[in-house]
């Protein structure tokens, strides 16, 4: 993402009107929410606002407790 705005990526994933997350890299294993589209708000019957003001919320707090081991160490290796 470092290439590109967030403004360019948020008029990018806007116009998919798909459930879209944008996440920044805060270090190696942690990310935080940076924008969220309509759709995943409504998913989640919530607003970006709401989300963004969520201390310390992550993509992990969507994510069921028994699938997250396995989440993570996708994310960590590249492979199940």
């Amino acid at each position: 993402m470092s290439q590109f705005s967030l403004a360019f990526y948020e008029k990018l994933f806007q116009a998919t009107g798909s459930a879209i997350m944008i996440m920044r890299q805060k270090d190696a294993v942690q990310w935080e929410p940076v924008w969220f589209s309509g759709p995943f708000c409504a998913m989640l019957e919530t607003t970006a606002e709401e989300l963004l003001s969520l201390e310390g919320f992550g993509m992990l707090d969507l994510i069921h407790p028994d699938d997250r081991p396995d989440l993570i160490q996708l994310i960590s290796t590249g492979s199940a």
